[in-house]
């Protein structure tokens, strides 16, 4: 496993600080397949996938968004629909939505079955109801119900995804206070069988040292209910933090809170170790957003590691992550970083029913790779990696077997942030 890149840590915390406004088109191709665009009478096609992507440049992250037949080799720029900046890229049904974080909008984007022409056919804003910035990351219940939070305002926003309408604003319970200027990270959200939204929470790093204050370890979920307007926060102190988004095994159907790297970094600097919570640590999460009680996976058991670094998929009853072992010497405090760049990360795969272990060598040649979603009941990763030239690089790969990937699209200068088949 290659050194992990600085673009590739600093991924999670470019979320709060892109800067400038993003226009968005309201009618611009995103894809000419087809020299007979404006024909009337083309045959409509019979499958359509959007890609969404950002590229890195002097003025910050730009968005872009694709439409084609079937998933292209390689992104395109000149074929697709440019967001700006600070913006973000979801789907439901037959329609993309884009987040633009500075105007506080969510556009719906309509795809043309002929010619894979994008065009905005509708804007809601979010202005004035305490949703704003990058926390936007809606959960569409129906095609005329869905649902933005800030959590940490005690907002959640009800909108017609249909008429593109604020249908009401829910003032609930606010994300305690955990008595430190914490980051809130609530991107990913659920939506149950029985109609509430599952939200996993990640807490930012605890930057302080050498004493672990009570009350702030913990992995953390919220579960909304639209029934009752109400917000029910979980806590469970077996793990010392957990990451922002759950992973569910596709064969299995079971769902796992993971550990997030940040908190990693945190126990072996303060006085208390041993009454901190394990930062290594996989729970199951119930439906209703509680922990199974009765299940705790310690990695620590069977596997000597420094930095649980990220997770890249859970499977068939195994697990597959990237790690740092535990020949690494820490330095001070305020150099914990600097196993991010001198670290000797390794990935392994852990079955978690007989315990095995083992070096895991399919993604050797990427710097991370983590499940991306199934689309017709086939897994994709979204791995990352730095060509030849020094490039930030981005791949949608299609699982085939737990060790066994084809690259689908490659993506140079950025990073894949969405992907879905519309029909």
């Amino acid at each position: 496993m290659t050194k992990i890149n600085t673009m590739e840590i600093s991924k999670r915390w470019a979320w709060i600080t892109m800067l400038l406004v993003g226009m968005i088109s309201i009618s611009i191709t995103s894809c000419n397949d087809d020299e007979g665009d404006t024909n009337p009478d083309a045959e409509e096609v019979e499958s359509a996938w959007v890609i969404g992507y950002r590229v890195e440049t002097p003025q910050g992250r730009v968005y872009y968004l694709e439409a084609h037949e079937n998933l292209p080799s390689a992104t395109n720029t000149s074929e697709a629909v440019e967001l700006g900046l600070n913006s973000r890229i979801y789907s439901y049904g037959e329609n993309p939505y884009t987040w633009n974080g500075d105007a506080a909008t969510i556009t719906k984007w309509e795809v043309n079955k002929s010619s894979f022409e994008l065009s905005a056919i509708g804007i809601v804003s979010f202005a004035g109801t305490g949703v704003s910035g990058n926390i936007a990351a809606p959960a569409f219940i129906s095609e005329t119900q869905a649902y933005t939070t800030n959590l940490a305002e005690g907002v959640v926003v009800e909108w017609n995804p249909s008429t593109m309408e604020i249908t009401k604003v829910h003032n609930v319970d606010a994300f305690p206070d955990l008595g430190f200027d914490n980051l809130l990270f609530e991107f990913n959200k659920e939506v149950t069988d029985d109609g509430r939204i599952l939200i996993p929470i990640e807490t930012g790093e605890l930057g302080i040292c050498c004493d672990y204050p009570a009350g702030v370890a913990g992995a953390r979920t919220a579960i909304f209910d639209p029934t009752t307007s109400t917000v029910t926060y979980n806590i469970d102190n077996r793990l010392i933090g957990s990451d922002n988004a759950h992973y569910t095994d596709p064969v299995t159907g079971t769902r796992y809170a993971v550990p997030v790297w940040g908190n990693s970094l945190v126990p072996a600097f303060f006085n208390n170790p041993e009454t901190l919570p394990n930062p290594h640590s996989l729970l199951k999460v119930n439906n209703d957003g509680s922990f199974d009680a009765g299940y705790e996976y310690n990695l620590d058991d069977v596997l000597e590691m420094t930095l649980y670094f990220g997770t890249s998929f859970i499977y068939d009853n195994k697990i597959v992550f990237t790690y740092v072992g535990d020949d690494y010497t820490w330095g001070s405090f305020d150099d914990r970083y600097t196993i991010l760049y001198t670290g000797n990360f390794k990935a392994a795969l852990v079955d978690l029913e007989t315990n095995e272990v083992k070096p895991f060598d399919a993604f050797s040649g990427y710097t991370s790779a983590r499940a991306f979603g199934i689309i017709d009941g086939k897994p994709f990763i979204n791995a990352s990696a730095i060509d030849s030239d020094g490039n930030q690089t981005s791949y949608l790969l299609q699982q085939n077997a737990i060790d066994d990937y084809t690259e689908v699209t490659k993506h140079v200068g950025g990073g894949i942030e969405h992907f879905n088949k519309l029909w």
